[in-house]
């Protein structure tokens, strides 16, 4: 007791509770850089999973633009389809109602000529009214019902004559499409005077 402590060369002398001061220090640095290293993981997770949720959306908003843009270019293709093939049947109806006007023989005027048959078209947007000579083909009366009544245009229909004879209790029908008659019938042979006609079309 008494005698001064001799220390080894280059050594300090160190209290135990320094040390354990240290140990204490360096294990709470060791926590809060795990818990710091956590945290950072945690955020690079959620930025990378916000830019693969925003990438995704962004995908899809594109996907379904270019559904809506494909969707709109496809109806437009349709509806200028539908123009196109509605001007080019315009264009054949006209085409054909002046075929029809040609061939329709002039006609006949009550002044000039006695004995004409009358005949009047009765369609649900009015009436037309023709005469027509007795000697005339009925494809006469066929051609100008094409060509008065828009409906008939280069389509099939039936002409309804009322009774041609007294013992005819139904309507006599005659197909736009029957030929053999249209030639080879005239409004004498038929019986036909005056009368009304009706007109069935085949839509």
């Amino acid at each position: 007791l008494g005698q001064p402590i001799l220390l080894a060369a280059g050594y300090d002398a160190v209290s135990p509770d320094h040390d354990l001061e240290r140990a204490i220090k360096l294990s709470k640095a060791q926590s809060q850089a795990k818990v710091d290293a956590e945290i950072r993981r945690k955020q690079d997770e959620e930025y990378e999973l916000s830019m693969a949720l925003d990438k995704s959306k962004e995908m899809h908003l594109q996907a379904v633009r270019l559904a809506k843009e494909k969707e709109k270019k496809e109806e437009e293709r349709k509806l200028n389809m539908a123009k196109e093939e509605e001007r080019q049947r315009e264009n054949e109806l006209k085409k054909r109602h002046t075929y029809l006007v040609g061939q329709l023989s002039e006609e006949p005027s009550t002044e000039n000529e006695k004995g004409l048959v009358s005949v009047q078209l009765r369609v649900p947007s009015g009436r037309f009214v023709r005469r027509f000579r007795p000697e005339e083909p009925i494809d006469q009366l066929f051609i100008w019902v094409e060509q008065s009544y828009k409906r008939c245009l280069n389509t099939k229909f039936t002409i309804c004559i009322p009774r041609l004879s007294s013992s005819s209790l139904q309507d006599t029908k005659w197909e736009s499409t029957d030929t053999d008659l249209r030639n080879s019938l005239t409004f004498k042979d038929a019986g036909i005077n005056s009368t009304v006609i009706r007109v069935i079309v085949d839509d």
